[in-house]
């Protein structure tokens, strides 16, 4: 089962694809410009705007949520949100990413199904609510991005890494370190309260 014959395909997100209204995309993209943010490299994924009262005065506030981006390709991990008062930037919640790691992929999309599957299968050994054999047959999607490892006192490092799941589902995923197909993540999506 774990050999990568099986079906898996290439998606991609583009940083112009934004998951927002195009009204609040419009809206978003002026506070951007008007404030001198650079939006080149993000991917707007949510929108809140709403006029809250404090004291008999009436303030307009906007948060963006983006997706970040570097050298075309999404940082799988790492939203952040611009947050916006009466048209001025407040705010950053989040960490601003860059890199310099090369985005050309080193593993096949094979090699990608392949050690999902073997993590799959020894994830389930300690329990798992999805069992590895009913995927077997479905197809996974596998989109290559950055993952900043934090560990430590160690500064934060990206790594080009795909992130995997079944093709219409959230789960199970995982983060797969494309230079050695090693697993940084797995996770069936459920939470448990005792040790697996």
């Amino acid at each position: 089962m774990a050999d990568g014959k099986g079906c898996i395909k290439q998606v991609a997100t583009s940083p112009d694809a934004h998951a927002i209204a195009k009204a609040e995309q419009a809206i978003a993209v002026r506070l951007f410009q008007q404030n001198g943010i650079d939006l080149s490299n993000l991917r707007f994924t949510r929108f809140i705007e709403e006029d809250l009262d404090l004291n008999g005065r009436t303030n307009h506030y906007v948060h963006v949520s983006a997706a970040q981006f570097g050298n075309g390709l999404p940082f799988l991990t790492g939203g952040i949100i611009y947050a916006f008062k009466d048209g001025k930037f407040t705010f950053l919640s989040g960490e601003l990413l860059t890199t310099t790691v090369d985005p050309k992929p080193v593993s096949s999309l094979a090699q990608v199904r392949s050690a999902f599957f073997t993590e799959f299968i020894k994830y389930e050994q300690n329990s798992s609510f999805y069992k590895a054999k009913d995927f077997k047959d479905k197809c996974l999607t596998a989109e290559l991005g950055y993952f900043t490892l934090r560990g430590g006192e160690t500064q934060p490092k990206s790594v080009l890494a795909w992130h995997v799941k079944p093709k219409d589902a959230e789960y199970p995923t995982a983060y797969i370190n494309d230079r050695d197909n090693t697993i940084i993540y797995f996770f069936d999506g459920v939470w448990t309260l005792g040790p697996r």
